[in-house]
């Protein structure tokens, strides 16, 4: 799939999550290791754009309306931790993408949950006792 800078569903989003992108191949391989691990935080951060923009509207009801908030609060947060990483990167002459990795490992961690979750939601057009019903059932298959 080639990249389409037309991203505008969820469905879409899903696509672009599992589509795995094509580096040169004379980049050095530990690089490009980093490189795709770092490449689903687009994605994940778009995906979840698209969903607080879909849960929040007023017909949606109340849990969605929590649900998307919570989502909005961690996306909120990946931004701030990559804001700082950004300044640490500009002030930093040792900073490099080893620890860029290191800091944005449990955000990439987190995200990746949300999205599934997102995706969950989204396929079973959840609204109100069938997003906590998916919730739970999500927490008991994931042991939390």
């Amino acid at each position: 799939m080639p990249f389409d800078a037309h991203v505008n569903t969820i469905d879409d989003c899903v696509r672009l999550i599992q589509h795995t992108p094509m580096l040169d191949t004379s980049l050095d391989k530990s690089l490009a290791d980093q490189v795709l691990r770092l490449t689903p935080l687009g994605p994940y951060y778009l995906l979840s754009q698209l969903f607080i923009a879909k849960y929040s509207m007023l017909d949606m009801g109340r849990v969605a309306h929590a649900v998307a908030a919570t989502v909005r609060e961690i996306t909120d947060e990946y931004l701030v931790i990559t804001t700082q990483l950004e300044n640490q990167f500009r002030s930093t002459k040792t900073f490099n993408i080893n620890k860029f990795y290191y800091y944005l490992a449990p955000t990439i961690a987190t995200l990746h949950g949300i999205s599934s979750i997102i995706i969950d939601l989204t396929r079973n057009d959840a609204r109100g006792g069938k997003i906590l019903n998916i919730l739970s059932e999500k927490m008991i298959r994931e042991g939390g």
